[in-house]
């Protein structure tokens, strides 16, 4: 018999992204969670591949994705963090 459970993989440490009129590239490489402190959208550039897309993300939860940039333009959400 197999089981189809995954483990759970906790987030190793974040760092909180800057934000403001400029583009943040992630210096810690690919994410595996963004979180926000204040609910809103955020554009992000996906890890292999360079594709782009605005999301409408909740606050106070982590949002499992593989990204490598956040971009300015088109993100209203404040208090971002990183999760790797």
């Amino acid at each position: 018999m197999t089981s189809s459970a995954r483990t759970a993989r906790q987030i190793a440490f974040s760092v909180t992204v800057p934000t403001g009129s400029f583009d943040a590239a992630l210096a810690n490489g690919v994410t595996r969670a963004i979180l926000v402190d204040v609910a809103g959208a955020v554009t992000v550039q996906y890890a292999g591949g360079g594709l782009t897309d605005t999301l409408t993300l909740a606050a106070g939860i982590w949002h499992p994705m593989y990204v490598t940039r956040i971009n300015a333009s088109g993100t209203t959400a404040t208090g971002i963090h990183a999760g790797y």
